[in-house]
């Protein structure tokens, strides 16, 4: 704001408000606004970040979610298909008991 503000519309400021505070309450009314400058920078500085933790907390809950989902699709994933039988397989005890009578 103040960087487009040429010397001459600062020196007008100066002048106006000199007449309207008065040269004792000039100082008083610098002093308020320099807090009150400062309180409006500490302020947007602490929401700031506290929106930045935000983001990041649901960030942090998202991939933790992805990562879960994965490990859950990796565990129960598709049923895995029986091995076709070769012949080798020995023939069942009852196989036997019905072959030997």
């Amino acid at each position: 704001m103040i960087g487009s503000l040429g010397w001459m519309e600062l020196a007008v400021i100066a002048i106006i408000a000199l007449l309207v505070v008065g040269p004792r309450g000039l100082p008083k009314l610098g002093k308020s606004i320099g807090k009150a400058l400062r309180e409006f920078k500490r302020e947007s500085r602490e929401l700031r970040q506290a929106i930045e933790f935000e983001i990041d907390e649901e960030e942090r809950q998202s991939r933790v979610k992805k990562a879960s989902a994965k490990k859950k699709t990796k565990k129960s994933g598709p049923p895995e298909s029986p091995q076709p039988e070769t012949g080798t397989r020995e023939p069942s005890t009852e196989a036997k008991k019905s072959d030997s009578k």
